[in-house]
């Protein structure tokens, strides 16, 4: 029987988390809401993701606390 290999910690998501936050609140410091909205659509069609990604304006969105 083999035995599992506990993976080594090299990750630190929260780290990850935290640098990823600051560089999004640097590139969209200046922007109002509307600009903010299309850069996240922007960033979202131009992923490698993109194809994935349903992209279909006649689903509900939310607001945050809206569920």
């Amino acid at each position: 029987m083999k035995k599992i290999r506990k993976a080594k910690k090299g990750l630190d998501s929260v780290a990850m988390k935290r640098s990823i936050q600051e560089q999004l609140a640097i590139e969209m410091g200046g922007m109002n809401s509307f600009e903010r909205l299309a850069y996240i659509k922007r960033q979202v069609q131009e992923s490698p993701f993109a194809d994935a990604i349903k992209n279909d304006d006649t689903t509900e969105t939310y607001k945050a606390g809206n569920f």
